[in-house]
C-alpha cells in the first residue's frame, strides 16, 4: 500500500501543481493582455504628444509672429509720434509768426495813420 499511498500523493501533488500551472497561465494571459493595453495607451498618449509638440511650434511661430508685428507697429508709432511732436513745433512756430505779423500790421497800420494824418495837416496848412 505504500506504493499507492505514494503514486496517490504524487498524483494529488501533480493535480495541485498543474491547477497552479492553470492560474499562472491564466494570469501572465491577463498581464499580457494589460500589456497590450499598456503598450496601445503608450502609442496613443505619443501620438497626443506628437501632435501637442507640433500645435506648440505652431503657436511659437504664431507668438514670435505676433511678437514681431507688435515690434513692428510700435517702431511705426514711435515714428508717427515724433511726426506729430515736430508738426507740433511748425505749428507754435507758425503760430508765433503769425502773431508777429499780425502786430507788425497793426504797428505799421497805426504808423500809416499816423503818417497819413501827419501828410494831411501838412497840406492842409
Amino acid at each position: 500500500m505504500g506504493l499507492k499511498d505514494d503514486n496517490a500523493k504524487l498524483r494529488k501533488q501533480l493535480d495541485g501543481r498543474n491547477i497552479e500551472y492553470e492560474h499562472m497561465c491564466l494570469r501572465i494571459g491577463e498581464l499580457e493582455s494589460l500589456t497590450r493595453s499598456q503598450y496601445e495607451q503608450i502609442e496613443t498618449l505619443q501620438a497626443e504628444l506628437a501632435t501637442v509638440r507640433t500645435d506648440n511650434k505652431l503657436l511659437g511661430q504664431s507668438i514670435g509672429k505676433a511678437d514681431e508685428r507688435l515690434r513692428q507697429v510700435q517702431r511705426e508709432s514711435d515714428v508717427r509720434y515724433a511726426n506729430l511732436q515736430k508738426a507740433e513745433k511748425q505749428v507754435d512756430l507758425l503760430h508765433n509768426q503769425n502773431s508777429s505779423l499780425i502786430n507788425t500790421e497793426e504797428d505799421l497800420s497805426t504808423s500809416i495813420s499816423d503818417l497819413t494824418a501827419s501828410i494831411r495837416m501838412l497840406v492842409c496848412k
